[in-house]
């Protein structure tokens, strides 16, 4: 009998982080096959790092055995994240695939939102890529830094938009829609992959790599 996917990587996820009161965020957009062997190619295991004060997660993240694991910093608040370039590049980790695959950026969209430094955010995008991790930049948020900003967006902006001063820049809010996702005008939408397979684009599996 095939166990419950979300329940089977749930209780791997407790046993592995037993004292850190943490738990896997898990996507259910994948199958069990018979005979399960963890762990699963297609599961990506995650945790959010908000701030400098929850890198630690990112370390207890490394001690659960996975093929694929992300780090979402989002919101990304003003402050400064960074991680040990032994934590990307996985010392002390367990696994098939060791360290950290893939990091998610973000800017904070809701109500009394906090602008993005643009100066951090471009700090963890070059930290992640030197160390050879993919990057998503999903979105700036609600604000929008002035290096950052496009003709269209320049032309709607008028003295009503809340501003805020963030490393010696003044930030615009312009909502999320209007503020975009291009980072140094690029879109970043690298994903991780189990290292050394690619997805079969016909069964949408992971196969090993040619």
């Amino acid at each position: 009998q095939q166990p419950d996917p979300i329940n089977y990587i749930a209780s791997k996820a407790r046993a592995a982080l037993p004292a850190s009161g943490q738990y896997a965020r898990v996507r259910k957009d994948f199958s069990v096959p018979s005979g399960v062997t963890w762990p699963l190619l297609n599961a990506h295991v995650g945790v959010t790092v908000e701030d400098q004060r929850n890198v630690g997660r990112a370390a207890l993240l490394t001690r659960v055995p996975a093929f694929t694991r992300w780090i979402s910093v989002e919101p990304m608040l003003p402050q400064q994240v960074t991680f040990a370039y032994t934590l990307f590049n996985g010392a002390d980790s367990f696994g098939p695939c060791p360290g950290i695959h893939g990091v998610i950026i973000g800017g904070e969209s809701k109500a009394g939102s906090r602008p993005t430094s643009l100066k951090h955010v471009r700090a963890l995008r070059d930290e992640a890529i030197r160390a050879g991790v993919k990057v998503f930049f999903k979105q700036w948020g609600d604000w929008v830094h002035p290096y950052q900003m496009t003709d269209t967006m320049r032309g709607i902006i008028n003295r009503n938009h809340k501003r805020q001063t963030v490393d010696g820049y003044e930030m615009v809010r312009v909502g999320k829609s209007n503020a975009g996702r291009r980072l140094d005008g690029v879109i970043h939408d690298d994903l991780p992959s189990p290292p050394g397979y690619e997805r079969d684009p016909a069964s949408g599996l992971w196969v090993r790599a040619a």
